[in-house]
């Protein structure tokens, strides 16, 4: 991560806590200098309590909790359901937090919605990506089609 000949205290107290907690955790687990101090920072960082004695343990735990960081921020911690996100055309799941999900690039719509909101027509509807989804309101109902809310304002420009 730092590859510059900067002193360990200069890195420590002056460059990490101005780091995304996950480039912080990334630069715990490469170091070898002070590694115990830089545990418990990266724990604070987390927001978590090292739940392992040995220090291999939590350097597994710090790796492991710094994979459910948010891909948006790299701040919050994430829900363990991924969100999916639209990349290129192309869907893919990403976790983000509940902050970040209100963002305009992470807001999905549903084709109900989209039809009557946008006043959209469905021809126009099969040219976008989308995913499906169990409907979370009735069990036994058809699948939600979910739609990027941006492209299908787009579609109305």
């Amino acid at each position: 991560m730092l590859d510059l000949p900067i002193p360990v205290p200069v890195i420590h107290y002056v460059i990490l806590p101005f780091l995304s907690t996950k480039c912080v955790v990334n630069y715990v687990l490469e170091t070898t200098q002070n590694q115990d101090e830089l545990i418990n920072y990266a724990y604070s960082r987390l927001g978590a309590r090292p739940k392992r004695k040995t220090k291999k343990g939590q350097l597994t735990e710090l790796a492991k909790l710094a994979s459910y960081l948010c891909e948006s921020c790299e701040e919050a911690p994430a829900k363990a359901r991924p969100w999916v996100h639209f990349d290129d055309e192309e869907a893919r799941n990403i976790r983000i937090c509940d902050e970040c999900k209100q963002l305009p690039q992470y807001k999905l719509i549903c084709k109900t919605t989209a039809l009557r909101k946008y006043k959209t027509k469905q021809r126009e509807l099969h040219k976008l990506p989308f995913i499906e989804a169990k409907n979370p309101h009735f069990s036994r109902a058809s699948s939600m089609i979910l739609y990027r809310e941006l492209d299908v304002v787009a579609l109305k420009v």
